[in-house]
């Protein structure tokens, strides 16, 4: 609620007008730019955001991911319904990945001609590096799910022999449950391998990391390390599978480091952050006054977004609300693992611990990519992060 109510606060103060001596102190070029004005003088009170509208517009595109969490904290209160919540995502990457490489030459969404994504996957995202950010979260709490199932189902016995353990093995009330769980890597792997045909290199990277990040927390917490062994044959066996049906040329973009556009936004992001410390110069607003600081070499290029969701929350919002989402993730972030690790649960620590790292997956492919300017994305990681909460923190009665 207190990341809700601060955005609010921060969107509040960047559009209300103010008296014009405070918006000079508090935030001095907003005050020299609208000095330039029309020849008729500042008016009495005048706004912190140099475009109020888009401030207030930006502003109201939150709030159907913050409903979302707060609808789904208290829809998702049984397994089977957070079970259906993953495969509902799960669901809807397939699609993306089927749909994209059926229109993989001619790069169509629903009859438009998609110019921007090149050779690369896009499903029904213009840009590729979104549908990457989706599918990564995917691929993560998928797998989160399979590890959750893979604990739930029968054991056979750590003390029986060998050939009691396969006669135990081939009953029907062992079998269902390890092929219905082992199943589950099918829609992963071929998620994955869409994943790599986006060509999205951050997404590529988000995904190891996610992994790496799943690795450590079970290592940290002394929990099946076999589970290590499983996440590394996946990866191996996602990338071998990619390599068979031809992803060389989306592989090959990690030694394009030809990256100057999107450094050139960068700088310009921390320029405004330089001029704007405060408050910011308004969300909405970095397409407005990116112009000033792109080189000669990039006027025919118009940048609405920093290619950093982070940067561009600096510039935009300033100190105050660049604090308020760093600090209300890293508590989001420690509570989650804390509650993860004092979990027993399997199916808790499963689900708990996929979306962790598809969070965290997320978070990091933001700092080199804009996915939460795309509404869709921003639905998704609501949902994951009202899932992951409700898995780690809902007792074993409710869990039922």
């Amino acid at each position: 609620w207190w990341l809700a109510a601060g955005s609010v606060l921060v969107i509040a103060i960047q559009v209300y007008a103010w008296p014009q001596e405070w918006v000079a102190r508090l935030s001095s070029r907003a005050w020299e730019i609208r000095a330039l004005g029309n020849g008729y003088g500042l008016a009495d009170f005048i706004p912190l955001s140099l475009n109020p509208y888009a401030t207030l517009l930006e502003g109201l595109k939150l709030w159907p991911a913050v409903t979302l969490f707060f609808m789904l904290i208290y829809c998702l209160d049984t397994r089977r319904k957070m079970q259906w919540m993953v495969g509902l995502i799960l669901a809807v990457g397939l699609f993306e990945v089927f749909y994209g490489f059926w229109q993989f030459r001619g790069h169509m969404i629903w009859g438009w001609k998609n110019h921007y994504t090149g050779s690369r996957l896009c499903g029904t995202f213009i840009n590729s590096n979104h549908l990457a950010t989706f599918l990564t979260m995917a691929i993560l709490l998928g797998f989160g799910l399979f590890l959750g199932l893979w604990e739930t189902a029968p054991r056979l016995g750590e003390t029986a022999s060998v050939w009691e353990r396969i006669r135990r093995c081939s009953r029907s009330e062992h079998m269902e449950p390890q092929l219905r769980r082992y199943l589950l890597l099918v829609p992963l792997l071929l998620l994955a391998v869409g994943l790599i045909f986006t060509g999205s290199r951050g997404g590529m990277v988000s995904l190891l990391l996610g992994f790496a990040l799943m690795v450590l927390l079970i290592w940290s917490q002394k929990w099946r390390r076999g589970h290590i062994f499983i996440i590394i044959v996946f990866v191996a066996v996602a990338i071998l599978y990619s390599l068979f049906l031809g992803s060389e040329p989306a592989l090959d973009r990690f030694s394009d480091h030809n990256n100057q556009i999107r450094y050139e936004a960068f700088k310009g992001a921390l320029e405004i952050f330089r001029q704007f410390p405060i408050f910011g110069s308004g969300i909405g607003t970095f397409g407005d006054l990116f112009y000033q600081y792109q080189s000669a070499r990039l006027k025919d290029w118009y940048f609405l977004q920093t290619h950093s969701d982070w940067l561009q929350l600096l510039a935009e919002t300033g100190i105050a609300g660049f604090s308020l989402v760093l600090m209300a993730w890293v508590v989001l972030f420690s509570n989650l693992t804390r509650q993860w690790g004092s979990r027993r649960e399997g199916f808790a620590r499963g689900l708990g611990l996929g979306g962790i790292a598809a969070l965290s997956a997320g978070v990091f492919h933001a700092l080199m990519e804009f996915p939460f300017h795309i509404p869709a994305i921003g639905l998704v990681f609501a949902g994951i992060a009202a899932l992951t909460y409700n898995a780690v923190y809902y007792h074993q009665q409710r869990m039922k």
